[in-house]
């Protein structure tokens, strides 16, 4: 059962003056506790999937998505974001 409100953020991989992957970086530093599901194409190659797994980013959105789909995402992802924050010992917002 979900208790509190996890921080979720959505980031596109593909970015026009940084990666995703850097903006990530960034995000991860200051804000330990967002729970963070990366945007694809659905054109990325095998080193971006493996970014992915390293990274421990199991929940991704991929192509465009219709909004059922980030619906069924987000709550997939939910009780994963509060289960990291209660890992963390983070406070849940």
């Amino acid at each position: 059962m979900l208790t509190g409100h996890p921080r979720i953020l959505i980031v596109r991989l593909n970015l026009g003056d940084m990666t995703g992957f850097d903006f990530i970086a960034q995000v991860r530093q200051k804000a330990q506790d967002i729970y963070i599901i990366p945007a694809l194409e659905g054109t990325e190659g095998g080193q971006v999937w493996q970014n992915l797994l390293q990274l421990e980013l199991r929940d991704v959105l991929v192509g465009p998505v219709p909004q059922l789909e980030i619906a069924r995402v987000l709550a997939t992802a939910a009780p994963r974001a509060q289960e990291d924050s209660i890992k963390t010992g983070l406070p849940q917002h």
